[in-house]
């Protein structure tokens, strides 16, 4: 995710900053980003101190708050559907089974003692059984409130809104997935210890400030500088 900016290989596969464990021989590790290029080594601690003032540098826009509300709710919205789908499923499945066993139940005590009465017995337990079923996965239907999901959205949306804060907190491939859709042209390094970022998903921006400049406002980049 990290390009180093002044490597003499630039614009090549091989000017990126990979993950090294380095020794001093004597016992010691370090924990290192190597450049595949050139080969400039930076503390790892410090390279991942520098992109978590990038990252906390943006935050979620106004629209984008609104966009991911709207789309959140409208999933919980199909959802709920969904629940009411099966809700109706539920009934009609257990109106059938209620009306095969009434069938069952009067065949069972019409028939005299036999072996066709036993079976009879044993198919109308079942058929009890499966309405008792029905009733069971009604009931939990009935204590799903729509509510709860709308709630879950404010949770969901909170946690998005603060997602680059939890940026380190992220599996590797989780990562990987949270880099390419907030920041698509990754990191990069240069020469003086500085570490920036050109672009950012849209649904982001620089938090304004009351001594924000022009400048500032219309930069294409965020540069932290070395520790």
């Amino acid at each position: 995710m990290i390009t180093h900016a002044d490597c003499p290989l630039t614009h090549s596969i091989y000017n990126r900053f990979v993950g090294i464990d380095n020794s001093n021989g004597h016992g010691k590790r370090y924990k290192l980003y190597r450049c595949r290029g050139c080969h400039e080594r930076v503390s790892r601690d410090e390279m991942c101190e520098k992109i978590k003032e990038v990252v906390a540098t943006v935050e979620l826009t106004e629209s984008g708050k609104l966009a991911l509300k709207d789309a959140i709710e409208e999933v919980f919205d199909l959802e709920a559907g969904d629940i009411e789908a099966e809700r109706v499923k539920l009934l009609s499945q257990r109106k059938n089974a209620e009306n095969e066993a009434d069938r069952l139940s009067d065949a069972y005590s019409r028939e005299p003692d036999g072996p066709i009465r036993d079976h009879l017995n044993k198919r109308l337990r079942m058929m009890l059984g499966r309405v008792k079923k029905y009733d069971e996965d009604l009931d939990k239907l009935a204590r799903i409130e729509v509510a709860s999901y709308h709630e879950f959205a404010k949770y969901a949306l909170d946690f998005i809104d603060d997602l680059v804060g939890r940026f380190f907190e992220l599996t590797p491939s989780e990562m990987k997935k949270c880099k390419q859709l907030l920041f698509p042209s990754g990191f990069f390094y240069d020469s003086t210890g500085n570490v920036y970022t050109h672009v950012f998903s849209p649904i982001y921006r620089w938090p304004e400030t009351k001594n924000d400049s022009f400048e500032s406002d219309n930069s294409p980049m965020v540069r932290v500088k070395r520790l």
